[in-house]
């Protein structure tokens, strides 16, 4: 495969940059990013040649316990839903609620250190909710740019 390359001969960029490759979100990947990389290149062409389709099997996962308590409690003050519940992160993990426009997971009780550490990675807010209702209203108030009002 040949690169394109200008008039002198040098490439339109470097080895990533803001138009493909890089971006907030990965810089502490930007070191080791290369899209000269036999690997990457591999990587690359197979995501472009690729497609995405919707599956079936995860169109909606009902939660339960609390989970399902909060959700209810949700609808009861006309408040957002979240986005997705039940989200398997890479360490196997799970994100109870998720609300992705907002970059916040909620959690009933404490989340796991590494769980932590992978939502403060990706900027992802973790609401550490109690089980009891009674404390829910004064958190909906405090976090109305994820709930509403």
């Amino acid at each position: 495969m040949q690169e394109v390359v200008d008039e002198k001969g040098n490439p339109p960029c470097e080895a990533g940059c803001y138009q493909c490759l890089l971006s907030y979100y990965n810089q502490p990947e930007h070191l080791g990013i290369d899209r000269r990389d036999p690997d990457a290149i591999r990587i690359l062409v197979a995501l472009a040649n690729g497609s995405v389709s919707k599956r079936d099997d995860q169109v909606s996962l009902e939660v339960s316990g609390v989970a399902s308590e909060f959700q209810e409690a949700l609808k009861r003050r006309n408040l957002k839903l979240p986005d997705r519940s039940s989200v398997t992160i890479k360490d196997g993990s799970v994100l109870p609620l998720l609300y992705t426009s907002a970059r916040t997971a909620v959690f009933f009780g404490m989340a796991s250190e590494a769980t932590k550490q992978y939502c403060a990675d990706r900027s992802i807010t973790i609401l550490e909710v109690g089980t009891d209702e009674t404390s829910w209203d004064e958190m909906f108030r405090a976090h109305s740019d994820v709930f509403g009002e």
